[in-house]
């Protein structure tokens, strides 16, 4: 989510933010089962890109938000 805010306040009007997602390894991909090494220091949300939209449009606005299942990456387009 900070990374967002990041971006919402760097971002002028009418610029566009491409987020690509990446939904795991099989078997796992695209479950939203979460993943932790806390050894090695990363987690995997294991989501689709369509599974970010709330949060994203949280930050940025109804409308603002758009998902490409097929290519797995969301658009946003700053009002």
């Amino acid at each position: 989510m900070r990374h967002l805010l990041v971006c919402a306040r760097a971002m002028k009007p009418g610029a566009r933010l491409y987020i690509f997602v990446w939904a795991g390894s099989y078997p796992v991909r695209g479950t939203g089962k979460q993943e932790v090494n806390a050894e090695q220091g990363w987690c995997q949300n294991n989501k689709w890109a369509a599974g970010y939209m709330d949060e994203v449009t949280a930050v940025f606005g109804e409308g603002s938000v758009f998902v490409d299942a097929n290519a797995n990456y969301i658009c946003v387009v700053k009002r």
